[in-house]
């Protein structure tokens, strides 16, 4: 298991809505379905600047499709690299750590990040188990999200690390979907500013996915076979018919050759003997 390829294709596109909806770009299922299929991209006509984030999430999901997670370190490098692909061309500098102030509306300039106190939080990440990987993942997404380690892509990056490690351990993707987005924000702003907490059990209790892997490839697995199997029958069927429908038109074409022979035959035989 262990491979973003093989969940359903709908939690692949919660989990893209999420990514993009922390810029404000909200997508339905079927945009987001042929955004992951590289389908008419340019008829979906998008802003340049949503473009862009969108680009950078469907290549990043498409990336970590083609790779067996189960063998990726969750480090402060797979950080790095996951940003320098989700923020690609959307700030000066991308795919490495602040090293300059920042700020966020809600509370002002952010001092540049502690190499050391980002890597203590990643770690974090590595502890958990089937018993506390809710509460551990939630805190570890929103205390990196505060600290701003990059310039531009924090909470993408941030989530996309915490679901990688996820999947290593086939527990429940966290994903924020449409519905809780706006309680995910009125609860980030008050972590952010430091006035409560609130948000770490927000996010355990409300933003995991089950992903089924297992049980929904073996069932899919199984529909597809049906489903060719009985396209199979199908086209014997319809070439047996087929077969049939042209024997019988040869059959006619025959008889109606025969006949006309016939007749010409009959009106030599009537000039001969006039």
């Amino acid at each position: 298991m262990a491979n973003l390829k093989d969940f359903r294709r709908e939690v692949k596109i919660h989990f893209a809505q999420s990514l993009c909806r922390f810029e404000g770009i909200y997508l339905t299922d079927i945009q987001t379905e042929k955004l992951l299929n590289k389908e008419n991209f340019e008829m979906l006509d998008f802003p340049e600047e949503e473009s862009l984030v969108i680009d950078n999430v469907v290549n990043t999901l498409n990336y970590m499709e083609s790779l067996d997670i189960s063998h990726l370190d969750v480090d402060l490098d797979l950080y790095i690299k996951l940003n320098s692909m989700l923020a690609k061309d959307q700030a000066l500098f991308t795919g490495v750590l602040r090293n300059g102030l920042s700020s966020i509306p809600c509370i002002g300039q952010i001092p540049v990040p502690d190499e050391a106190k980002v890597e203590e939080e990643i770690a974090k990440l590595n502890s958990v188990s089937p018993d506390n990987y809710k509460s551990v993942v939630s805190e570890c997404f929103c205390n990196l999200s505060r600290l701003q380690p990059f310039w531009d892509g924090n909470k993408r990056t941030t989530l996309f690390l915490c679901n990688v490690q996820l999947i290593k351990n086939d527990f429940d993707l966290l994903i924020i979907q449409k519905d809780k987005y706006a309680d995910f924000e009125e609860y980030l702003t008050a972590f952010y500013t430091e006035e409560n907490n609130d948000i770490i059990d927000y996010l355990a209790e409300n933003c995991f996915v089950k992903t089924d892997m297992e049980k929904k490839s073996s069932r899919m697995a199984y529909m597809n076979k049906q489903i060719q199997i009985k396209a199979e029958a199908s086209k014997e069927v319809n070439e047996e018919t087929q077969n049939s429908d042209r024997m019988k038109m040869m059959q006619r074409n025959q008889e109606r050759n025969n006949a006309r022979e016939n007749v010409i035959s009959t009106s030599h035989k009537k000039g001969k003997s006039r």
